[in-house]
């Protein structure tokens, strides 16, 4: 299993995108539930601030798993896949877990 980690941020999306992808904390269970339904994801986690809207999976096909999550922004934000992908940002293995130290620890933080 690996680990992959798909969002979008203030560094790389306007403020008008991420209030399109803003996720209510009553809503985020379903949306998981929802991702673990598909056979490529086993786990999966969301974060849902102002300033970020993120998606961490656990998988055997990164590759699946981050179209999952492209697909979901895309539908989401209801615009067209390739702009999503123009404003995400996606890491897998070593690299997903140092985003996710760096975000928890408040480092990729837009005020510290």
């Amino acid at each position: 299993m690996r680990i992959c980690h798909i969002g979008l941020n203030y560094k790389t999306a306007p403020i008008e995108l991420r209030e399109r992808l803003a996720v209510p904390e009553a809503e985020i269970e379903a949306i998981l539930q929802a991702k673990i339904a598909n056979p490529a994801i086993r786990e999966a986690a969301l974060l849902s601030t102002c300033n970020r809207v993120e998606m961490t999976l656990v998988t055997h096909d990164p590759d699946a798993a981050i179209a999952v999550a492209h697909e979901w922004f895309a539908k989401k934000a209801d615009m067209p896949l390739s702009e999503v992908i123009e404003h995400s940002y996606a890491h897998t293995t070593d690299s997903a877990i140092r985003h996710l130290f760096s975000v928890a620890a408040g480092l990729d933080s837009l005020v510290l």
